[in-house]
């Protein structure tokens, strides 16, 4: 039983990490949104589009911590940093 604790953690911290990310990129994307003005429309429905993108996966994020019964109180101001393979 404790394993399996110790799994549903680690899932948390990870889960409460990517709503972070999708947070700080949704942000991002606005700060970015409101220096353009209305100077290219084509760069504002890009993102639109990613701020979108962000709010959905982090709403997917949020539920699939409802569906392992996370309390979701608990989430931490900060994050771990993930390197993808080949990304760097």
């Amino acid at each position: 039983m404790i394993f399996h604790h110790k799994k549903i953690t680690k899932l948390f911290e990870v889960i409460n990490d990517l709503i972070m990310m999708h947070n700080d990129r949704v942000a991002s994307y606005r700060q970015a949104v409101g220096s353009l003005g209305c100077i290219d429309i084509d760069l504002h429905l890009a993102f639109d589009k990613m701020i979108s993108e962000g709010e959905y996966y982090r709403l997917q994020l949020l539920q699939k911590t409802k569906e392992l019964n996370i309390d979701d109180s608990s989430r931490s101001v900060c994050g771990n940093i993930y390197i993808v393979p080949g990304e760097t």
